[in-house]
Formats: structure tokens, C-alpha cells, sequence
């Protein structure tokens, strides 16, 4: 594959099973978004929810692809905060991690 190539596994959600649908929509939208970047492919989210769990040198290995994002989202208050991090899928090492709250406004 030409230019970055990732899926973006299912966050988990830190507020309980029956908050999963806040998780999936957050993961959705990162999928939709980081496809629409010139030169990189991102594996559809279909696909990506058979490897939740998985170790991300493994996915890689399997999907082709150099990188796998995970996370995790949780809600408190009035903000949501997101843990995100990018995984080198060869060596395991995480190349970029980064907790963003956002607004629930």
C-alpha cells in the first residue's frame, strides 16, 4: 500500500456496556475523517471490529497495514474525554498518544 496505511480499531467505552453506541460513533467518525486524507488507507470500520482486543503487530500483519489506532472514550459531566493512540504495527511501539477532552455542548 502507497502513503499511510491503518485501521481504526473499536474504542472501548469507559462508561459501560450500554454506552457502547457513544464509542462506536466516535469510532466511526475517526474512520470517516483520517479517510478522507490524501495518500492513506484506512481499513473500513466493518472489517476493523473483528480484531478488538487483538494484539496491533498481529492486525498489522494481517490487515497490511503500518499502523493501528485504539482508544478508549468516556464521559463525565459536561465533556468527553478520548485516549487515543497510534501503534507502530511492526514493533508494538506507540508512536503517538495524545487524551483529548472535548465539549459535550
Amino acid at each position: 500500500m502507497r502513503g499511510a496505511s491503518l485501521v481504526v480499531l473499536p474504542l472501548e467505552s469507559e462508561d459501560g456496556a450500554g454506552h457502547d453506541w457513544f464509542a462506536n460513533a466516535i469510532t466511526s467518525d475517526l474512520t470517516t475523517d483520517l479517510g478522507d486524507l490524501r495518500d492513506t488507507t484506512v481499513i473500513g470500520r466493518g472489517t476493523a471490529r473483528l480484531y478488538k482486543g487483538r494484539d496491533p503487530r498481529d492486525i498489522a500483519r494481517e490487515l497490511e497495514v503500518r499502523y493501528v489506532l485504539r482508544g478508549s472514550v468516556r464521559r463525565h459531566a459536561d465533556r468527553s474525554r478520548l485516549n487515543l493512540s497510534l501503534v507502530d504495527g511492526e514493533s508494538g511501539a506507540i508512536r503517538w498518544a495524545q487524551t483529548i477532552d472535548v465539549p459535550r455542548a
